[in-house]
C-alpha cells in the first residue's frame, strides 16, 4: 500500500491523494490521511518555519507611544520585552512617515534597545528600518557581545532604509542608535529578528571576498561554499539575492570616490543547512575618481595658502579666504584658488573636498579658464544639490564638478576657482584637478597650433 501526501507548493491549497494500487481508499483512511495533512500544516504555520525558512519576529511601528516616555525601563514590542535606555524622554509626535519619531522639538536622541527574548536561539540576522533627519544618527547591532553591524549612518528620513547584520551567535540582542547631531530626531519603522530553532548546520563564510572598483560600479567576487543554495550580498545597506552557483555580483549606480561596506553569506536549504550562513567580515571598497590622466591636489593649509601635491613644473597657486577659519565659509564669505602655468594642458575634471553643516549650507561656485566659465553654480544653491552630492553632512565628501567642456589652457591664461557661501556654512579642505598635457608645436598670437 502506498500513501502519498501531495503538497501544492505554489500554493494556496494543498492537495491530498491517498491510493492503494489503483483504488481509492475507504472513507475512514481518507479522513485519517486528511487529518495528518491538517496537523502537519498546523505545525508548519505555528513554527513560522514554512518550507524550511528560518523563523522571524517583526515589530512594525503602529503607535506614536510604542517606545513610551521613559529614559530607561522596559517596553513590549510585538509580544517581546525590550529594555530601553534613552538620552531624552521627550514625547514622540504622531507617526511620521510610518515611523515612530524620537527626539521631537529639536531634542537630541541616543537610544539603546536590548532584549533577551531570543537568547536561547541562534540569531542569524537582525534588521532595522530606520532613518534620521539628514542622516544624523548611526546604528550598531550586536548579539551576545558579537558585532553584527558596526556603526552605520541611517538614511535620510524621506527614504527610510534597512540596516542589517548577520552572524551565528547567541545571547542578548542590542541595537544602539547614536546621535551625530545635537538637535535632530530619530525615526524607527521596524525591527526584524531571524533566528534558528531547529538543529541545522551553519554554512561557513565564503572565502576570499574581493572587489574591483570602477567610477560608478564595483565587481564583487567570493569563493563558493559547499551545500549552499545561493548567496546573500549586503552592499551599502542593500541586499542582493544571488542564485546558486554564482559567485560574482556587479553593483552599479554608485558615486565616484565613495567608500562602501559589503558582506556576503551563503544561503542554506533551511533544514539540513541553516537558511543563512555566517557572513564574511565587513569589506570596504572605494570607487574611482574617473581621472585616468594626471592629477594634482591642492590642500588648504591656511586662509592664505594651499599645499600642492603632484603639481606640474612651472605652475603656481595662490589662495585666499575672506573668513577667519581656513576651511569654513559663513554667509557672505568666499574662497578663491588661482592657478597659473597650465598653458597647453587640457583640463578634464575638478573635484572639491567639501562638507556643510549638519543640516544647512548653501552657496555659489565658479571655475573660469581665461575668459571662459567652464563650470558654475550661479545662484544660491543648497549644498545637497551640488553636482553629484545629495546630502548635507559634517563628513567631508568628494564633489565632482561637471565641466561644460574639456578646455585647453591658453598662453597667459589662469584657472580661477571660487566658492562663496550664502547660508551658513560651507567647508572646503581641498581641490583636485585632472588634466592631460598637449604637445606644443608653436603659437601664434598666444594660440596653439
Amino acid at each position: 500500500m502506498t500513501n502519498k501526501l501531495l503538497f501544492n507548493r505554489s500554493g494556496m491549497s494543498p492537495e491530498v491523494t491517498c491510493r492503494k494500487g489503483r483504488h481509492t481508499l475507504d472513507p475512514i483512511l481518507s479522513r485519517l490521511c486528511l487529518a495528518s495533512l491538517i496537523c502537519l500544516c498546523m505545525l508548519t504555520v505555528g513554527s513560522g518555519n514554512a518550507w524550511g525558512a528560518d523563523p522571524t519576529w517583526t515589530w512594525t511601528a503602529s503607535s506614536a507611544s510604542d517606545f513610551g516616555t521613559k529614559t530607561s525601563g522596559t517596553i513590549t514590542l510585538n509580544g517581546k520585552t525590550w529594555n530601553v535606555v534613552r538620552s531624552d524622554a521627550a514625547n514622540e509626535s504622531s507617526l511620521n512617515n510610518s515611523c515612530v519619531q524620537l527626539g521631537a522639538n529639536g531634542r537630541a536622541q541616543t537610544i539603546t534597545l536590548t532584549t533577551s527574548a531570543f537568547s536561547s536561539y541562534t540569531i542569524k540576522k537582525v534588521e532595522v528600518e530606520c532613518s534620521s533627519y539628514k542622516s544624523h544618527h548611526s546604528v550598531a547591532i550586536s548579539v551576545g557581545g558579537t558585532s553584527y553591524l558596526s556603526a552605520t549612518a541611517t538614511d535620510s528620513w524621506t527614504t527610510v532604509g534597512k540596516k542589517s547584520g548577520t552572524g551565528s551567535s547567541t545571547g542578548n540582542i542590542e541595537i544602539a542608535f547614536t546621535k551625530n547631531n545635537s538637535a535632530r530626531a530619530l525615526y524607527i519603522k521596524s525591527i526584524t529578528v531571524t533566528y534558528t530553532t531547529a538543529s541545522c548546520t551553519t554554512l561557513s563564510a565564503p572565502g576570499s571576498p574581493s572587489s574591483t572598483p570602477y567610477e560608478t560600479s564595483v565587481d564583487l567576487s567570493w569563493n563558493s561554499v559547499a551545500n549552499s543554495s545561493g548567496y546573500l550580498v549586503t552592499f551599502g545597506g542593500t541586499e542582493y539575492n544571488i542564485a546558486s552557483g554564482t559567485t560574482t555580483k556587479t553593483i552599479t549606480g554608485l558615486k565616484k570616490e565613495k567608500t562602501y561596506a559589503w558582506t556576503v553569506a551563503a544561503k542554506g536549504d533551511g533544514t539540513t543547512y541553516c537558511a543563512l550562513g555566517t557572513a564574511t567580515s565587513e569589506q570596504s571598497v572605494t570607487t574611482l575618481d574617473g581621472c585616468s590622466d594626471s592629477k594634482v591636489t591642492y590642500t588648504v593649509a591656511s586662509t592664505s595658502s594651499v599645499t600642492p601635491s603632484g603639481a606640474p613644473a612651472g605652475t603656481s597657486a595662490s589662495y585666499s579666504s575672506t573668513y577667519s577659519s581656513k576651511y569654513q565659509l559663513t554667509s557672505g564669505n568666499s574662497m578663491t584658488l588661482t592657478l597659473t602655468g597650465y598653458a597647453g594642458k587640457k583640463i578634464k575634471g575638478l573635484t572639491l573636498d567639501m562638507r556643510s553643516n549638519g543640516s544647512a549650507g548653501a552657496g555659489t561656485f565658479s571655475m573660469v579658464i581665461g575668459s571662459s566659465t567652464v563650470a558654475s553654480i550661479s545662484s544660491a544653491t543648497a549644498f545637497d544639490e551640488w553636482y553629484d552630492n545629495d546630502s548635507y553632512g559634517t563628513d567631508y565628501r568628494k564633489v565632482h564638478v561637471t565641466l561644460s567642456d574639456e578646455v585647453t589652457v591658453g598662453m597667459g591664461e589662469s584657472i580661477v576657482i571660487t566658492i562663496a557661501a550664502t547660508t551658513n556654512s560651507l567647508y572646503c579642505q581641498g581641490f583636485a584637478l585632472c588634466y592631460s598635457s598637449c604637445t606644443q608645436l608653436g603659437s601664434i598670437n598666444g594660440s596653439f597650433w
